[in-house]
């Protein structure tokens, strides 16, 4: 393979070269100055050898550059939400400290001092995993195409991940509180569907009257809505391949179902040509999709009105969940209503809540086998 040392004298260093031969079309060469002995350069120009013959191709581009043409590569791989949010790992959090490195020269300890820094910054510990996860992922892909010799991010261990907060989910008392107070607030038919039927709010969102069977009491879903900061509000399929599923729904959900169907027509005949008609069981005063945001804003009015500290909008589906246990029903049903990968995963997330459940099945098996013990 070329390649070859010689003195340079007005840059007072061997300047040592090896020929890549042609790449993207252009001759493509490799240099490098050794301020050193002739003995020094010849072994660099060995190195440098020895690097080409097992295929890796230095890349002078910097971490920035490689990243981010890295992530427009999936874009069409990836849901608007997960191109989101690598793109924005990338753009807010990697390029600005970590940037300027040479691709090749990128170490495990500048990755270690990156997560370091962006936890004194006040990343929580999951989102800088998330980002040594990109790392880890985008630099695996810069190996396998032979621009590092080794993928940097696999010898880094990352920040330890808190045991998960303990879920809060609402009372029987206090989810009949909501859902006596929702009925008089604008989008409180929403609320109330999403606490009755667990379902995420982007699925709420996406749901058109042709997802819903009031007579039979069901809700098929199948998509969901999520927010692009590149193309705003983008319809795809549900967070998981779970998700696709059908959810009965009780009396109380087909009423609230019934009512937003008549805000709905209201709705159309007060906008009139300026309706755009998707379908929508829950739209925005035009008929398009409405925005997460508002939804979200109405719920934090509804629960400080009740005095409902720390409950999220998503914390309506973990109480769905949660009172379908208690309530009696079986893992499996729950889960698959749910969305949820297995029955497993649910009686691992919920199971610690279910004590009230446990306690119904008890008293039931004793009632079964005619003793009061």
């Amino acid at each position: 393979m070329p390649g070859h040392y010689r003195w340079n004298a007005s840059r007072d260093a061997w300047e040592v070269v090896v020929d890549l031969g042609t790449i993207g079309g252009r001759r493509r060469r490799r240099t490098r100055l050794v301020r050193g002995s002739e003995d020094e350069a010849k072994e660099v120009l060995a190195d440098m050898l020895r690097e080409v013959q097992e295929g890796v191709l230095p890349s002078s581009q910097t971490v920035a550059w490689y990243l981010m043409r890295w992530i427009e590569g999936r874009r069409d791989n990836l849901k608007p939400t997960g191109y989101q949010a690598y793109e924005r790992a990338i753009r807010l959090h990697i390029a600005p400290r970590i940037g300027r490195v040479r691709l090749d020269k990128l170490t495990a300890v500048d990755l270690q001092a990156l997560y370091a820094d962006l936890r004194k910054a006040g990343l929580a510990p999951k989102y800088v995993r998330f980002v040594h996860a990109t790392l880890r992922k985008a630099l695996g892909d810069a190996e396998r195409m032979r621009l590092l010799r080794y993928n940097p991010a696999a010898a880094v261990e990352p920040p330890r991940v808190p045991p998960r907060r303990e879920l809060r989910t609402l009372t029987p008392q206090e989810a009949a509180m909501v859902l006596a107070a929702a009925k008089d607030e604008r989008h409180g038919d929403l609320i109330i569907v999403a606490l009755l039927t667990g379902l995420r709010l982007g699925e709420l969102l996406a749901l058109t009257w042709s997802d819903v069977d009031l007579d039979g009491a069901m809700i098929h879903v199948s998509k969901s809505v999520f927010v692009s900061r590149q193309t705003g509000v983008v319809v795809g399929p549900p967070k998981t391949k779970y998700g696709v599923r059908d959810v009965a729904l009780v009396p109380q959900a087909v009423a609230a179902l019934r009512r937003q169907k008549r805000t709905v027509a209201e709705m159309r005949l007060a906008a009139g040509p300026r309706w755009h008609d998707h379908d929508l069981v829950f739209p925005a005063r035009d008929g398009r999709h409405l925005a997460p945001q508002a939804v979200s804003h109405r719920w934090e009015h509804i629960r400080r009105r009740l005095g409902l500290d720390g409950v999220r909008f998503h914390d309506l589906r973990h109480t769905w969940v949660t009172l379908s246990l208690i309530a009696g029903g079986d893992p499996l049903t729950v889960s698959r209503e749910a969305g949820h990968a297995s029955p497993g995963f649910t009686l691992d997330v919920y199971g610690h809540l279910t004590v009230e459940a446990q306690r119904r099945r008890a008293d039931l098996l004793s009632k079964l086998l005619g003793g009061e013990g």
